[in-house]
């Protein structure tokens, strides 16, 4: 009966030393071949922009770019619809790289709100402020610029164009 226990733990560590070996080796390929094949500059980046608009004196809405912050990966496709507002942004982004994609969203400055009354009933109600931020966010594989206009009442304006 020793001579079972002495002999079942040297063929249990055998066991345990030659799965560890195993176990090292298949990582060592796979940090191997998991290497991108990709140049930096052909790199997917996310990006994401933050931007100020404001209402001017003279109707006319001003933006300014705040901050661009990017990070290497992919974006899902999106596949929300909008339905049609009568005030909103459309941002074009072009690249040489890619398909121009285009990102329509509300507008910050004239925008109907939703919220609960005094009677507990969903109810909306139509919001303009003076100023507000909001951000974007796209995929990116070169250089880009962003063309902003603003859609107010059905008649379109080009606001500003940016360089990312």
């Amino acid at each position: 009966m020793k001579f079972i226990f002495r002999h079942f733990g040297k063929v249990f560590l055998g066991w345990l030393l030659w799965l560890s070996c195993l176990s090292c080796g298949s990582s060592v390929v796979k940090s191997v071949s998991s290497e991108p094949k990709t140049s930096k500059s052909d790199e997917s980046k996310i990006v994401f922009v933050s931007f100020l608009i404001s209402k001017q004196p003279e109707g006319e809405s001003k933006i300014e770019l705040l901050s661009v912050t990017e990070s290497p990966g992919k974006l899902k496709k999106n596949t929300e619809n909008k339905s049609s507002l009568e005030n909103y942004l459309t941002l074009e982004i072009t690249s040489y790289e890619t398909p121009n994609e285009i990102i329509c969203i509300e507008h910050p400055l004239y925008k109907t709100v939703e919220y609960v009354n005094d009677n507990h009933q969903l109810t909306s109600q139509y919001v303009e402020t003076d100023q507000a931020d909001f951000f974007i966010r796209f995929q990116k594989t070169g250089s880009t610029q962003i063309k902003v206009s603003e859609t107010r009442k059905k008649q379109k304006r080009e606001l500003k164009t940016f360089k990312i």
